[in-house]
Protein backbone atom coordinates (compact mmCIF):
# COMPACT_ATOMS: atom_id res chain seq x y z
CA UNK A 1 0.00 0.00 0.00
CA UNK A 2 1.33 3.25 -0.73
CA UNK A 3 0.73 6.12 1.14
CA UNK A 4 0.67 10.30 0.31
CA UNK A 5 2.02 11.89 2.93
CA UNK A 6 0.64 15.61 2.49
CA UNK A 7 2.97 17.31 5.27
CA UNK A 8 2.62 20.50 6.92
CA UNK A 9 0.34 21.65 4.61
CA UNK A 10 -2.62 19.30 4.92
CA UNK A 11 -1.61 17.90 8.03
CA UNK A 12 -3.24 14.28 6.42
CA UNK A 13 -1.56 11.27 4.70
CA UNK A 14 -4.03 9.26 2.70
CA UNK A 15 -2.81 5.32 2.06
CA UNK A 16 -4.67 3.88 -0.68
CA UNK A 17 -4.41 0.00 -2.26
CA UNK A 18 -4.40 -0.47 -5.63
CA UNK A 19 -5.76 2.84 -7.06
CA UNK A 20 -3.70 5.79 -6.30
CA UNK A 21 -5.99 9.10 -6.33
CA UNK A 22 -4.15 12.03 -5.08
CA UNK A 23 -6.85 14.86 -3.52
CA UNK A 24 -5.18 17.94 -3.40
CA UNK A 25 -6.11 21.46 -2.59
CA UNK A 26 -4.77 23.68 -4.94
CA UNK A 27 -5.49 26.96 -6.46
CA UNK A 28 -8.95 26.45 -8.32
CA UNK A 29 -8.93 27.11 -12.47
CA UNK A 30 -12.48 27.91 -12.64
CA UNK A 31 -14.85 30.33 -10.62
CA UNK A 32 -17.02 30.11 -8.33
CA UNK A 33 -18.94 26.99 -9.22
CA UNK A 34 -18.93 23.66 -6.74
CA UNK A 35 -17.66 21.05 -8.77
CA UNK A 36 -20.15 18.70 -10.52
CA UNK A 37 -21.65 15.54 -8.47
CA UNK A 38 -20.20 17.58 -4.87
CA UNK A 39 -22.02 18.73 -2.32
CA UNK A 40 -21.63 19.87 1.49
CA UNK A 41 -21.55 17.09 4.14
CA UNK A 42 -24.69 16.40 5.97
CA UNK A 43 -22.94 17.23 9.57
CA UNK A 44 -21.42 20.51 8.65
CA UNK A 45 -22.79 23.71 6.44
CA UNK A 46 -20.19 25.16 4.45
CA UNK A 47 -19.13 28.68 5.31
CA UNK A 48 -20.77 31.65 4.12
CA UNK A 49 -19.20 32.54 0.18
CA UNK A 50 -17.48 29.18 -0.14
CA UNK A 51 -17.34 27.18 -3.06
CA UNK A 52 -16.99 23.32 -3.57
CA UNK A 53 -13.53 23.00 -5.20
CA UNK A 54 -12.38 19.37 -5.32
CA UNK A 55 -14.61 16.66 -3.28
CA UNK A 56 -14.20 12.49 -2.82
CA UNK A 57 -16.25 10.15 -0.93
CA UNK A 58 -15.26 6.69 -1.17
CA UNK A 59 -14.35 3.87 1.61
CA UNK A 60 -10.31 4.31 2.29
CA UNK A 61 -7.80 4.51 5.34
CA UNK A 62 -6.92 8.03 6.31
CA UNK A 63 -3.83 9.03 8.60
CA UNK A 64 -3.79 12.11 10.57
CA UNK A 65 -1.46 13.63 13.39
CA UNK A 66 -3.13 14.43 16.65
CA UNK A 67 -1.25 17.14 18.71
CA UNK A 68 -1.87 18.16 21.93
CA UNK A 69 1.19 19.86 23.83
CA UNK A 70 4.36 18.68 23.03
CA UNK A 71 2.68 15.52 21.93
CA UNK A 72 1.88 14.15 19.13
CA UNK A 73 -0.55 10.88 18.21
CA UNK A 74 -0.44 9.26 15.14
CA UNK A 75 -4.09 7.83 13.87
CA UNK A 76 -5.24 5.41 11.21
CA UNK A 77 -8.90 5.30 10.67
CA UNK A 78 -10.64 3.19 8.10
CA UNK A 79 -14.11 3.56 6.35
CA UNK A 80 -16.50 5.95 4.35
CA UNK A 81 -14.29 9.00 4.16
CA UNK A 82 -15.39 12.20 2.54
CA UNK A 83 -13.14 15.12 1.67
CA UNK A 84 -14.55 18.23 0.94
CA UNK A 85 -12.07 21.44 0.01
CA UNK A 86 -13.69 24.49 -0.09
CA UNK A 87 -12.29 28.00 -1.46
CA UNK A 88 -13.43 31.56 -1.31
CA UNK A 89 -15.67 33.02 -4.02
CA UNK A 90 -13.40 35.61 -6.15
CA UNK A 91 -15.66 38.68 -4.83
CA UNK A 92 -15.63 37.77 -0.91
CA UNK A 93 -13.37 38.50 1.66
CA UNK A 94 -12.16 35.46 3.70
CA UNK A 95 -12.88 35.07 7.25
CA UNK A 96 -10.15 34.23 9.60
CA UNK A 97 -8.03 30.74 9.52
CA UNK A 98 -9.65 30.52 13.14
CA UNK A 99 -13.06 31.23 12.77
CA UNK A 100 -13.52 28.67 10.08
CA UNK A 101 -11.89 26.48 12.62
CA UNK A 102 -14.22 27.54 15.56
CA UNK A 103 -17.46 27.82 13.09
CA UNK A 104 -16.77 23.68 12.33
CA UNK A 105 -15.74 22.77 16.02
CA UNK A 106 -19.02 24.49 17.42
CA UNK A 107 -21.00 23.12 14.95
CA UNK A 108 -19.42 19.63 16.04
CA UNK A 109 -20.15 20.13 19.65
CA UNK A 110 -23.67 21.05 18.90
CA UNK A 111 -24.24 16.90 17.80
CA UNK A 112 -22.28 15.88 20.15
CA UNK A 113 -18.23 15.63 18.94
CA UNK A 114 -15.57 15.69 21.46
CA UNK A 115 -12.60 18.06 20.72
CA UNK A 116 -9.38 16.06 20.39
CA UNK A 117 -7.73 19.10 19.14
CA UNK A 118 -7.82 22.65 18.37
CA UNK A 119 -6.03 25.51 16.81
CA UNK A 120 -5.47 27.86 15.10
CA UNK A 121 -5.31 26.50 11.67
CA UNK A 122 -6.68 23.26 12.73
CA UNK A 123 -9.05 21.03 14.24
CA UNK A 124 -10.07 17.45 15.05
CA UNK A 125 -13.12 16.20 16.16
CA UNK A 126 -14.23 12.54 17.74
CA UNK A 127 -17.85 11.64 17.52
CA UNK A 128 -19.66 8.24 18.26
CA UNK A 129 -23.35 8.05 17.42
CA UNK A 130 -25.94 5.09 16.39
CA UNK A 131 -23.00 2.84 17.01
CA UNK A 132 -20.73 4.62 14.26
CA UNK A 133 -17.34 6.33 15.48
CA UNK A 134 -16.32 9.46 13.41
CA UNK A 135 -13.58 11.31 12.76
CA UNK A 136 -13.53 14.97 11.67
CA UNK A 137 -10.34 16.95 10.56
CA UNK A 138 -10.79 20.75 9.62
CA UNK A 139 -7.86 22.12 7.76
CA UNK A 140 -7.15 25.87 6.80
CA UNK A 141 -5.08 26.86 4.20
CA UNK A 142 -3.88 30.68 2.98
CA UNK A 143 -5.23 32.25 5.84
CA UNK A 144 -8.37 31.47 5.79
CA UNK A 145 -8.82 31.64 1.64
CA UNK A 146 -9.54 27.49 1.74
CA UNK A 147 -10.36 24.83 3.73
CA UNK A 148 -10.23 20.82 3.91
CA UNK A 149 -12.86 19.01 5.55
CA UNK A 150 -12.59 15.04 6.15
CA UNK A 151 -15.30 12.93 7.68
CA UNK A 152 -14.18 8.95 8.69
CA UNK A 153 -17.11 7.23 9.12
CA UNK A 154 -15.36 3.99 10.55
CA UNK A 155 -16.86 0.81 9.97
CA UNK A 156 -16.41 -2.37 7.96
CA UNK A 157 -15.41 -2.34 4.50
CA UNK A 158 -18.62 -4.07 1.97
CA UNK A 159 -16.31 -6.84 0.50
CA UNK A 160 -17.07 -7.73 -3.02
CA UNK A 161 -15.75 -11.37 -3.64
CA UNK A 162 -16.32 -14.25 -6.97
CA UNK A 163 -16.77 -18.13 -5.91
CA UNK A 164 -14.07 -18.30 -8.02
CA UNK A 165 -12.15 -16.33 -5.62
CA UNK A 166 -13.16 -18.27 -2.61
CA UNK A 167 -12.71 -21.45 -3.76
CA UNK A 168 -8.98 -20.78 -4.94
CA UNK A 169 -8.45 -19.23 -2.08
CA UNK A 170 -9.29 -22.58 0.01
CA UNK A 171 -7.67 -24.83 -2.35
CA UNK A 172 -4.32 -22.59 -1.60
CA UNK A 173 -4.26 -21.49 1.81
CA UNK A 174 -7.17 -24.00 3.11
CA UNK A 175 -8.89 -20.65 4.78
CA UNK A 176 -10.56 -17.76 3.62
CA UNK A 177 -11.56 -14.30 5.52
CA UNK A 178 -14.68 -12.77 4.18
CA UNK A 179 -15.77 -9.63 5.85
CA UNK A 180 -19.47 -9.91 6.59
CA UNK A 181 -21.55 -7.11 8.18
CA UNK A 182 -23.71 -7.67 11.11
CA UNK A 183 -25.79 -5.65 13.05
CA UNK A 184 -24.15 -3.74 15.51
CA UNK A 185 -23.38 -6.44 18.87
CA UNK A 186 -25.82 -8.91 17.22
CA UNK A 187 -25.44 -11.54 15.16
CA UNK A 188 -28.71 -10.84 12.59
CA UNK A 189 -26.81 -10.51 9.21
CA UNK A 190 -26.84 -7.16 7.49
CA UNK A 191 -28.53 -6.60 4.59
CA UNK A 192 -25.20 -5.51 2.97
CA UNK A 193 -24.23 -9.37 3.97
CA UNK A 194 -26.30 -10.95 0.84
CA UNK A 195 -23.89 -10.89 -1.98
CA UNK A 196 -20.98 -12.25 -0.09
CA UNK A 197 -23.52 -15.45 1.03
CA UNK A 198 -24.64 -15.82 -2.16
CA UNK A 199 -21.26 -16.41 -3.85
CA UNK A 200 -20.51 -18.86 -0.67
CA UNK A 201 -23.74 -20.34 -1.81
CA UNK A 202 -22.64 -20.69 -5.52
CA UNK A 203 -19.30 -21.60 -4.49
CA UNK A 204 -20.31 -24.39 -2.42
CA UNK A 205 -23.09 -25.59 -4.87
CA UNK A 206 -20.38 -25.98 -7.92
CA UNK A 207 -18.35 -27.82 -5.67
CA UNK A 208 -21.16 -30.54 -3.54
CA UNK A 209 -17.79 -32.74 -2.22
CA UNK A 210 -16.35 -29.20 -0.64
CA UNK A 211 -17.34 -28.83 3.31
CA UNK A 212 -16.34 -26.06 5.18
CA UNK A 213 -16.20 -24.86 8.98
CA UNK A 214 -17.84 -21.15 9.32
CA UNK A 215 -15.59 -19.11 12.05
CA UNK A 216 -16.29 -16.41 13.79
CA UNK A 217 -13.91 -13.58 14.93
CA UNK A 218 -14.58 -10.38 16.67
CA UNK A 219 -12.13 -7.38 18.11
CA UNK A 220 -10.73 -7.62 21.39
CA UNK A 221 -13.38 -4.34 22.81
CA UNK A 222 -15.62 -5.94 25.66
CA UNK A 223 -15.63 -9.21 27.42
CA UNK A 224 -13.85 -11.90 26.34
CA UNK A 225 -16.20 -14.36 26.94
CA UNK A 226 -19.19 -12.48 25.28
CA UNK A 227 -17.08 -11.56 22.39
CA UNK A 228 -16.87 -15.22 22.15
CA UNK A 229 -20.86 -16.18 22.16
CA UNK A 230 -21.18 -13.80 19.92
CA UNK A 231 -18.87 -15.13 17.47
CA UNK A 232 -20.33 -18.02 17.28
CA UNK A 233 -23.78 -16.81 17.48
CA UNK A 234 -22.31 -15.07 14.03
CA UNK A 235 -20.91 -17.96 12.62
CA UNK A 236 -24.20 -19.86 13.46
CA UNK A 237 -26.61 -17.31 11.60
CA UNK A 238 -24.00 -17.83 8.33
CA UNK A 239 -24.08 -21.69 8.43
CA UNK A 240 -28.05 -21.12 8.77
CA UNK A 241 -27.95 -18.74 6.18
CA UNK A 242 -26.49 -21.14 3.35
CA UNK A 243 -28.20 -23.86 4.72
CA UNK A 244 -31.38 -21.78 3.94
CA UNK A 245 -29.98 -21.45 0.60
CA UNK A 246 -30.28 -24.95 -0.13
CA UNK A 247 -27.02 -26.04 1.31
CA UNK A 248 -27.14 -29.54 3.39
CA UNK A 249 -26.10 -28.86 6.76
CA UNK A 250 -24.09 -31.97 6.96
CA UNK A 251 -20.80 -29.72 4.75
CA UNK A 252 -20.99 -27.33 7.11
CA UNK A 253 -19.92 -26.24 10.75
CA UNK A 254 -19.90 -23.66 12.97
CA UNK A 255 -17.36 -22.19 15.15
CA UNK A 256 -16.50 -19.22 17.36
CA UNK A 257 -13.30 -17.76 18.74
CA UNK A 258 -13.97 -14.50 19.81
CA UNK A 259 -10.47 -12.05 19.61
CA UNK A 260 -8.67 -14.87 20.81
CA UNK A 261 -7.07 -15.03 16.50
CA UNK A 262 -6.61 -11.18 15.62
CA UNK A 263 -5.07 -10.83 12.13
CA UNK A 264 -4.75 -7.17 13.20
CA UNK A 265 -3.59 -4.77 15.91
CA UNK A 266 -6.39 -3.91 18.14
CA UNK A 267 -5.05 -1.08 19.30
CA UNK A 268 -6.44 0.86 16.00
CA UNK A 269 -9.82 1.33 14.43
CA UNK A 270 -8.58 -0.11 11.15
CA UNK A 271 -7.05 -3.20 12.88
CA UNK A 272 -10.18 -4.11 14.68
CA UNK A 273 -11.76 -3.79 11.18
CA UNK A 274 -9.71 -6.32 10.06
CA UNK A 275 -9.99 -8.74 13.41
CA UNK A 276 -13.76 -8.50 12.63
CA UNK A 277 -14.55 -11.43 10.57
CA UNK A 278 -15.41 -14.35 9.49
CA UNK A 279 -13.41 -17.29 8.07
CA UNK A 280 -14.47 -20.63 5.92
CA UNK A 281 -11.82 -22.96 6.49
CA UNK A 282 -11.87 -25.90 4.34
CA UNK A 283 -12.50 -29.30 6.50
Amino acid sequence: MKCIDFGRRFGLKVCMGLVLAVFAVGQPVLANDDVENSKDHPLFSRMKNFYIDNYEHNFDLVEFTITAGDDEKEMAVEGQTTRISYWIKDDASPPSAYQIVKNHVSAGQQIGAKVVEKGREKAVMHLIKDGRETWIVVQVHNGGESYLLTVVQSGDMKQEVKAGELLEALDKDGHVAVYINFASNSAVLDESASPVIREIVGMLKENPDLRVKVEGHTDSTGDAEANRRLSRDRAEAVVGALTGAGIAKERLMAAGHGASRPVADNATEAGRAKNRRVELVKI
